[in-house]
């Protein structure tokens, strides 16, 4: 769904299986460290938050692990990941007064962002992969913010 967003080579792992090669993108401790994050994501259990969340959809995992591998190519920082309720997946950048989140929901049908640009007080927001072109936009904004 959403790995051709981006026109990169994309690499898929599945949990408990991640790869961290020494390929271009975030070498070292970073990328050694966002497969360590899904991998613990991929164990949450149901009730992870004690208010009743679900535990993470795979699907959705692992578009957020193919999407991950090729944003290792951009110009950008490393995302923080988190899970959410329903069993999807955020990931989220900041830099600067720029803010981005992308969230795989549970299926990996869709995947929804919002880019927030405080200091030009403008807001990206769409869905993917219909909105793809947005989508680099927020992207590029967040390289020149980096």
């Amino acid at each position: 769904m959403t790995t051709d967003v981006l026109d990169t080579h994309a690499t898929t792992f599945a949990p408990g299986h991640t790869s961290a090669p020494d390929a271009v993108g975030w070498a070292g401790t970073p990328r050694a460290a966002v497969a360590t994050r899904f991998e613990e994501l991929a164990a949450l259990n149901f009730d992870w938050d004690t208010y009743g969340a679900k535990p993470i959809d795979l699907d959705a995992l692992r578009e957020a692990q193919a999407f991950v591998e090729q944003l290792l190519q951009q110009p950008i920082p490393v995302p923080s990941i988190f899970p959410v309720p329903d069993g999807g997946m955020q990931l989220e950048w900041s830099a600067g007064a720029l803010e981005l989140e992308l969230e795989f929901e549970p299926g990996a049908a869709v995947a929804v962002f919002v880019c927030d640009d405080h200091a030009a007080g403008q807001q990206i927001d769409g869905e993917l992969p219909r909105d793809a072109g947005l989508f680099r936009i927020a992207l590029e904004r967040l390289a020149a913010h980096t």
